[in-house]
């Protein structure tokens, strides 16, 4: 029996496997830091399972039975919870002497109350980054180590819920393993993610990625980037490197010399990244292109600079339009916008929706989802706002479903019993949850008025 199983619990949607896989960055770090402290691991990608329904509590609970150890840890987001709480009912039952340890932005916000309500499915949650806190805990399981001192821990002793003091952010990310990429057949996976920095330190009062990471960021240094590029370019022949990092021109000097290393050292690689509008002109555009970036990812949200501004999204520019245009003729760009914001008027949002059509005139791929009340983002707590739960509208922030076929799954899955446990706990899933002053099913009606796919 091995020390632990990992088990990366998301599904790319539509669930198709395959080439829609996306190789699980963190539940490999997490493999790697095990191994590297001498722990056996045991890993699972339930994107690989089999299951005709793959949201049934049964297909969880069939899938999480191949695990080889009695302790598992699962890296969940949101949009799983519901189906991962369902099946560890059933789980726990067939081996109830399993140490089930839930991560990840899904739990990790809702902790305590997931401990409360689940206590029976779920033994310990551990909040921020896990790397250090999975060895402690297998530490503490060979009693080597007591379990009040592991830091970012919630967990049940004698039956109580207990909330260890938070882990401090770890600014050391070179000294981090690269992850276990000999877990999988990377042949099953769409491309090769690289994370260069790890946070945000912006406050979009919609977002919970900055508030996990307590808007702190902990950067790697070029050399190591590079080296683990090259890597994935002579292992496996990657040709294209997707950087995962949340904001990756965050810091000017830093990607000025990433570019201008690559071009120097002359690796052949494309890549993307994900970017504000703020941050970019015409000289660092050239210089990403230069050096292969083809793709980037903007984050506007709103046509109207007032829905921003209250949305903490503050762009210092005056003209969005101009940005759009220029990373338009050089990169294949895809521009995000959120609808059904409590503060936006239905003109506000006509606002957004012709700024959509000025992205699609410049050859830019503008997406939009409904706003989800994300656990740990800044706006969900505001309870002047009143938030409501139906199961077809739900946002594409949480259960994407750009196809037709995904649509429809949606519906499929969101059982009767699944909808209860939504409704019965709006705390835990408050991401399946629209905000009611947000006037979603008007600004619905109007986006397919205008052609727009939410």
């Amino acid at each position: 029996m091995t020390d632990i199983t990992v088990v990366n619990f998301f599904l790319h949607h539509p669930p198709n496997g395959g080439a829609y896989a996306c190789i699980p960055m963190g539940t490999l770090y997490l493999c790697s830091a095990a191994e590297q402290a001498g722990y056996s691991v045991d890993f699972l990608d339930y994107q690989h399972q089999t299951a005709e329904n793959p949201y049934s509590p049964q297909a969880v609970c069939n899938f999480l039975e191949q695990a080889r150890s009695d302790v598992i840890g699962i890296g969940c987001m949101t949009n799983m919870l519901p189906f991962l709480l369902c099946g560890l009912r059933l789980f726990k039952k067939k081996r109830p002497q399993s140490y089930v340890i839930l991560g990840g932005s899904g739990p990790s916000g809702v902790a305590p109350e997931i401990l409360t309500s689940f206590g029976a499915e779920v033994d310990a949650v551990v909040a921020g980054e896990g790397e250090q806190a999975i060895i402690e805990i297998l530490e503490a399981r060979r009693g080597k180590k007591t379990w009040d001192s592991i830091l970012g821990l919630i967990y049940k002793p004698n039956g109580a819920v207990q909330k260890n003091p938070t882990r401090p952010r770890r600014f050391d990310v070179d000294t981090i393993p690269y992850p276990a990429y000999h877990h999988l057949d990377l042949s099953k996976y769409l491309n090769f993610p690289v994370l260069t920095a790890r946070g945000c330190p912006y406050r979009c009062t919609f977002c919970d990625i900055a508030p996990n990471w307590d808007r702190l960021v902990g950067q790697r240094s070029i050399d190591s980037v590079l080296e683990e590029i090259e890597t994935l370019q002579s292992k496996f022949s990657a040709s294209f490197i997707s950087i995962l990092d949340d904001v990756f021109v965050l810091n000017r000097k830093r990607v000025t010399a990433f570019c201008q290393r690559v071009i120097e050292t002359g690796m052949n690689f494309h890549w993307s990244c994900m970017c504000r509008a703020d941050l970019l002109d015409d000289k660092l555009i050239e210089l990403m292109y230069a050096s292969g970036c083809r793709k980037i990812f903007l984050g506007i949200e709103s046509g109207s600079s007032r829905v921003r501004n209250l949305a903490g999204k503050g762009l210092k520019i005056d003209n969005v339009e101009e940005v759009i245009a220029k990373t338009s003729r050089h990169f294949e760009v895809t521009a995000s916008f959120i609808m059904g914001f409590p503060f936006e008027s239905i003109e506000e949002f006509h606002e957004t929706l012709l700024l959509q059509m000025y992205c699609i005139d410049q050859g830019a791929k503008p997406q939009m989802s409904i706003l989800s009340p994300l656990p740990q983002a800044e706006l969900t707590s505001d309870e002047t706002f009143k938030k409501e739960f139906h199961p077809e509208l739900v946002s594409g922030m949480v259960f994407p479903r750009y196809q037709e076929r995904a649509r429809r799954l949606l519906l499929n899955v969101l059982t009767p019993e699944i909808q209860e446990l939504i409704r019965s706990h709006p705390k835990i899933f408050s991401a399946f949850y629209y905000f009611t002053e947000g006037r979603v099913g008007e600004k619905l009606e109007l986006a397919m008025q205008y052609g727009m796919r939410i």
